[in-house]
């Protein structure tokens, strides 16, 4: 790695979980780290290992050396094309598993508004080919 950091690993992961819309907790969950844990590298006590950085770049989808605070592009290079960002590489196992918590706790009428709402957009697609 070129260079010392110019960011603290608390701060670059306070970052990358406000920008992808992510909890700590939830974070906690896809990545098996007890919560004490999370807080203690939050917080600036501690630096996680290699593994749980890792770990952390691929669900947050950046780039490991950016996330310990280095001057390199934040998004990993998997999802870069010509410099515009692919928006199938932002679909993870993460984003299911979202997805899935949160159909779990809609009402019978939020997911009927929901599944019309895809329908709609699946229709829309169909009608522009």
């Amino acid at each position: 790695m070129d260079g010392k950091p110019i960011d603290s690993f608390a701060c670059r992961l306070k970052m990358a979980l406000k920008e992808r819309g992510i909890t700590q907790t939830y974070l906690c969950k896809l990545t098996n780290t007890p919560k004490s844990s999370m807080s203690q590298y939050l917080s600036g006590r501690n630096l996680p290992k290699t593994d749980r950085i890792y770990k952390y770049s691929e669900v947050l989808m950046v780039e490991p050396k950016w996330l310990l605070g280095y001057n390199t592009p934040m998004l990993r290079e998997e999802t870069l094309d010509n410099n515009a960002i692919d928006a199938n590489a932002f679909c993870t196992d993460f984003d299911i598993d979202r997805v899935e918590d949160s159909l779990n706790e809609a009402s019978k009428e939020q997911l009927k508004r929901i599944i019309a709402y895809a329908n709609y957009l699946l229709l829309k697609k169909e009608s522009e080919k």
